[in-house]
């Protein structure tokens, strides 16, 4: 009996292969680097392409019985046994996505291996619904907004350009939730960069997976839980000037009154202090009105507010009118005044009213209020103006600060930091500036209770409570009292792992490529999360890498009339670079947004030093390719001439490498499969038994919802004619 269970979902040519083998299988292949092969596996000359064995250099994926363990391998050239894949490989900051990509760029780096054919359908995506939030330096931004040209926020702190959007139709949508409560919704292909348990306990770095992936391995073998993703670092927002100093804002949400006057209850010296003075450039003045209570007024120095009380008649006539309650004494009239104008009752006979001072133009404090919205708010309905979430990190911080000095408490220990609100707007802002500063804030909900004159226990509010968790280097505290207790942390940092997963069904999609070197975004709850990659990465680096085995230029080609409408060279209007430029886009654009910043001038000087070549196989003809990488695109449009002529151009003395990639079943040549160059390649036996040749049928698909239905109606129908 084979040690080796055959577990694939597909069997063709040199396509990966996935088997169950015994764990000390795979001890041994990453012992000695290289394991023998169970012999009915191995290929002979007289084995055929529809055999079940494995071929040279073809990709093997093999976990352990028990599921305790995995391996990415390939085949030895020799086609007896398999050697490990490096799992840490990438180029120009890309790393592999997933394991049909390490595969292949364990292929593309081996110098040995020299035609490598890469199939697989065109818009591979890893999408999120529209619905999900990505964060952008104004604020967050619904996915489905989106443009190309507008700038995301990255988790390092800085923004990057979208280059790319690619909308997916319906997909099945999984609600990812983590251990702070935080939530965000993505497809099953979606890509994050985790970091599992074996990964932590080995002190090494995380790699990306598919959420598909990580559904499979939730939970590390102790039953922890296994995946950890990045917390965003120092974020990048386009402040804005602000009315009133971060700090009184947050020392107001949290224990301030501006329902009417506007007022707030400390017994901390140094926040009266702090807000007097943060206070003065308004001309606004604190004054200790009773015990722990202050209000604030406008208008400067001596100014206080005044109300005007009316007394109408019977029939609504205004018969006595006094611009304040001292005036209404000073004519004879008692303190009842006030009274009447709030219960309606007459006095005097007059029915009184008081008018409130709305003259805000003296009143600085309270006009900027009105303008955030927050005037007239109680403790209930507070919240975070955007203008101040969206801030510069002193600017986040210092409001954190005064939040907390009001409404924040840490325990005698100086580990438990926690925020309490009757808000929950606020208790939401708060989580995203403790976020956006690199912390976890987890929520949790309960009813405050109360006793009353007679001394029974009531229900209160529903409160929200926060407990904090933020980076060693922030204190969340100004006052000293709080800020002195605070004990940093040294073993337990903040982070943020995949709780739970959960299907919520299909909704519409798409995903989206930013030019960024990590290409990482921040979703909901500030939560890192990839996006699509280009395999170009490595052709790019032989050439432009700097390495010793690098090879003299990239000769990039596709199908002529796919870009021209014709299949004749000579008949495309224009000069040479008219000829080229359509050719020159696609790979430019590419090739740019993985640079980055300056990335255009970076692929014009390769193209003028002749690094970076674009030609149509029609020019390739007599002519020998060496010492150069050839990647041609879209090759499912070669019949099998044309596929030959190509190949014969590659020179067989250098090391010269052809590429070819594309997807089998969108062919936009009226050829059927079995006439294309690809089909005849991946399925003969003379390309399977090569050593120097190799393929890679990347399955991960996503379609549109249009481009799934036409895919649906007619490739049975092709297939079948073919």
């Amino acid at each position: 009996m084979s040690i080796f269970e055959d577990v694939s979902e597909h069997r063709y040519g040199k396509t990966a292969r996935h088997f169950k083998v015994p764990s000390s299988y795979i001890d041994e292949l990453f012992r000695l680097k290289e394991v023998a092969l169970p012999d009915e596996y191995i290929a002979d000359r007289h084995s055929k392409a529809e055999d079940d064995v494995l071929w040279p250099n073809q990709a093997v994926s093999l976990v352990a019985n028990d599921d305790n363990k995995s391996a990415l391998a390939l085949v030895t050239p020799d086609g007896t046994g398999l050697t490990p894949c490096r799992t840490k490989i990438g180029y120009y900051g890309i790393e592999p996505r997933n394991r049909e990509q390490t595969m292949l760029f364990n292929l593309m780096d081996d110098p040995e291996v020299r035609v490598i054919v890469v199939t697989g359908a065109a818009g591979t995506g890893k999408a999120q619904p529209l619905t999900s939030k990505v964060l952008t330096p104004s604020g967050w931004r619904l996915m489905g907004e989106l443009k190309i040209g507008d700038l995301v926020s990255t988790p390092d702190g800085k923004t990057a350009p979208v280059t790319g959007i690619f909308p997916q139709g319906k997909k099945e949508i999984f609600r990812v939730t983590f251990t702070d409560g935080s939530q965000t919704e993505c497809c099953d292909d979606h890509l994050w960069y985790t970091q599992t348990k074996l990964d932590r306990d080995k002190k090494r770095e995380g790699s990306v997976k598919s959420l598909n992936e990580i559904r499979k391995s939730l939970r590390a073998k102790n039953g922890s839980r296994n995946h950890y993703v990045p917390l965003v670092e120092d974020l990048s927002f386009d402040s804005s000037d602000l009315l009133i100093a971060p700090y009184t804002l947050g020392a107001l949400l949290g224990d301030g009154s501006f329902s009417s006057g506007i007022s707030f209850t400390s017994k901390d010296s140094q926040i009266v202090e702090r807000l007097a003075s943060e206070l003065a450039p308004l001309e606004c003045t604190v004054s200790n009105v009773a015990k722990y209570q202050y209000n604030i007024y406008g208008g400067g120095p001596g100014y206080r507010p005044s109300n005007s009380y009316l007394g109408r008649d019977t029939e609504g006539n205004v018969v006595e009118k006094f611009d304040r309650l001292n005036d209404a004494l000073s004519a004879g009239y008692s303190k009842q005044v006030c009274r009447a104008s709030k219960t309606k009752v007459p006095y005097q006979g007059l029915v009184w009213e008081r008018i409130e001072d709305t003259d805000f133009s003296k009143h600085p404090l309270k006009q900027a209020l009105f303008e955030l919205n927050l005037w007239g708010r109680t403790s209930s309905d507070k919240f975070i103006p955007d203008c101040y979430l969206y801030q510069t990190r002193e600017n986040r911080l210092e409001l954190l600060r005064g939040l907390m000095d009001t409404d924040g408490t840490v325990s005698k220990d100086g580990k438990n930091i926690t925020f309490t609100s009757v808000s929950k707007n606020l208790a939401e802002g708060v989580q995203f500036l403790v976020q956006s500063l690199g912390g976890t804030a987890s929520c949790s909900e309960r009813h405050t209770a109360y006793s009353n004159s007679q001394g029974e226990s009531c229900q209160g509010k529903l409160s929200y409570r926060l407990t904090l968790c933020l980076p060693s280097d922030i204190n969340p505290f100004f006052v000293s009292r709080k800020k002195n207790r605070v004990v940093p942390h040294t073993k337990y940092h903040p982070r943020r792992a995949i709780d739970k997963v959960e299907c919520l069904g299909k909704e519409d999609a798409q995903c989206i490529m930013i030019d960024h070197p990590a290409h990482l975004y921040v979703t909901d709850d500030m939560i890192v999360t990839h996006n699509t990659t280009a395999i170009g990465a490595y052709a790019l680096d032989q050439v432009m890498g700097g390495r010793e085995d690098s090879h003299e230029k990239l000769i990039l080609s596709k199908p002529l009339e796919i870009v021209t409408k014709t299949r004749y060279w000579g008949t495309v209007p224009g000069d040479e670079n008219d000829k080229f430029g359509p050719f020159l886009k696609s790979f430019s654009i590419m090739f740019e947004n993985m640079i980055g910043r300056n990335g255009t001038q970076y692929i014009r000087a390769a193209i003028e030093r002749k690094q970076i070549e674009f030609l149509p196989l029609e020019l390739m003809r007599g002519a020998t390719l060496r010492n150069a990488i050839v990647w041609y695109d879209e090759a499912q449009n070669l019949n099998q001439h044309e596929c030959a002529t190509l190949g014969t151009r590659i020179d067989d003395v250098g090391h010269s490498k052809l590429v070819l990639s594309g997807d089998l079943n969108q062919r936009d040549r009226n050829l059927k499969r079995v006439h294309t160059g690809l089909h005849k390649l991946t399925s003969d036996v003379h390309f399977l038994r090569s050593p120097l040749t190799a393929h890679i049928d990347l399955k991960v698909i996503e379609r549109g919802e249009i481009a799934e239905l036409f895919h649906n109606v007619f490739e049975s129908d092709l297939d079948s004619r073919e």
